[in-house]
């Protein structure tokens, strides 16, 4: 919560842990269109951001590997066969 945080934190138990300032940023899922209302807030910094593009570099490494993971088994009949090479694709 970004504005009205102030009006909207004594209405709710638990509503503290709602504050943009309590926020770590160093979440799993990579923000997108929420990094600009951040920073335009000043709550959003160069390590905010090294970490947000980590994540999004490991989605596309995890979608070419998942893809990869398809061919392959789409190759052979058995998923055991598929997963067995799994060790030898090269996702980077």
């Amino acid at each position: 919560m970004i504005e009205g945080y102030d009006s909207f934190k004594d209405g709710a138990p638990g509503a503290v842990g709602l504050s943009v300032k309590r926020q770590t940023m160093r979440w799993v899922l990579p923000f997108t269109g929420l990094r600009e209302a951040l920073k335009e807030a000043g709550n959003w910094n160069d390590a905010d951001q090294a970490h947000n593009d980590g994540l999004i570099k490991r989605q596309g490494v995890s979608g070419r590997g998942l893809g990869r993971l398809q061919q392959v088994q789409r190759g052979h009949r058995s998923t055991h066969a598929g997963v067995d090479r799994w060790g030898g694709l090269d996702l980077l």
